[in-house]
Order: C-alpha cells, then structure tokens, then sequence
C-alpha cells in the first residue's frame, strides 16, 4: 500500500492528501486481487530463500544430500549466521525480488485505478 500513493502522486501529479485517499480506495476496491498477488509474491521469495539456502548447503558440504538435514527450511539465514556466500546470494536475490515484487504492484495498481500507460 505505501506505494501506490506515490505511483498516484507520479502518474496523476496530485497531492499527497489527493493520493492517499485515491490510493486507499483503489486498494480497498481491489483488496481480495492485491492480497492475492501479495500472498503469490511471498510465497515465491520463500521458495527463492529456500533455494538459494539448498545451494548454500550444498556448496558447503560439498553436494552430499545429506547435509540438507542441516538446513531450516522455514527460515534458511538462520542455518548460516556467518556464510558469506548466502548473504551474498540472498542479498543479490532479494533486492532483485524486491525490485521485481514492487513493479508488479504497481502495474497491478495501474491497472485497477485506471492510469494509461505508455508501453511502447
């Protein structure tokens, strides 16, 4: 939510008051598309953590499949407080994921409120 009022401020050059209100009602209007799209961008940074922290393990036990017993699957930083390959691995994915993740709910926000894009 925080930034669909700042698209609304770009796009519609309105004020901060002005895009907050709209903002809030085309969020609320579309709460049920904007929580799925969230709960499928989520879930996928899981599944991107969880992968990046199989391949950390791996690396670090020299491939052998048994080493995953070793890993949190849940919460995989937590299985390596001080591997600088996962925080370089999850840091790099996570910005990108993020960056990703933003541009969908701004285009899906840009869709629902109506703004025409230029695309071409």
């Amino acid at each position: 939510m925080i930034y669909f009022p700042i698209v609304e401020i770009v796009a519609n050059d309105s004020g901060v008051r002005k895009s907050i209100k709209i903002a809030w009602g085309v969020f609320a209007k579309h709460f049920i598309n904007f929580t799925i799209i969230g709960f499928i961008l989520a879930f996928s940074m899981q599944v991107i953590s969880t992968v990046i922290g199989v391949t950390a393990t791996l690396i670090k036990y020299s491939f052998n499949l048994k080493a995953l017993i070793n890993l949190d699957f849940v919460t995989p930083y937590l299985s390596f407080p001080d591997n600088k390959f996962y925080r370089l691995a999850s840091t790099t994915g996570g910005t990108i994921w993020n960056v990703y993740s933003i541009t969908i709910l701004v285009l899906a926000y840009l869709k629902y409120s109506g703004v025409k894009t230029n695309t071409t």
